[in-house]
């Protein structure tokens, strides 16, 4: 998704980890909600989890700005048509 952008690499790495954060989160009540069998409980315990995938977010940004830095550079050798190079335009 973002390997073939030409985004700032932190920018790219904040918008993963917010859908990560975002799908955690959703993962966490699901399994509060079936652990309780309630949404009341289910919400309560979630509720003191954001600071934990604040956490979490903080802590993977420097992976997935590796990740994205890494898909960025195999592009060149396993997707070369899909470059926008005056010498793959020219040729």
């Amino acid at each position: 998704m973002t390997g073939g952008r030409d985004d700032d690499l932190l920018a790219a790495a904040v918008l993963l980890g917010v859908m990560i954060l975002f799908g955690s989160l959703a993962a966490r009540l699901a399994v509060a909600t079936a652990l309780t069998r309630s949404l009341g409980p289910a919400l309560l315990m979630v509720g003191f989890v954001p600071l934990a995938l604040l956490v979490q977010l903080v802590l993977s940004l420097p992976v997935l700005a590796f990740l994205i830095w890494l898909a960025r550079k195999a592009r060149r050798f396993l997707a070369p048509d899909t470059l926008d190079d005056e010498r793959l335009i020219a040729g």
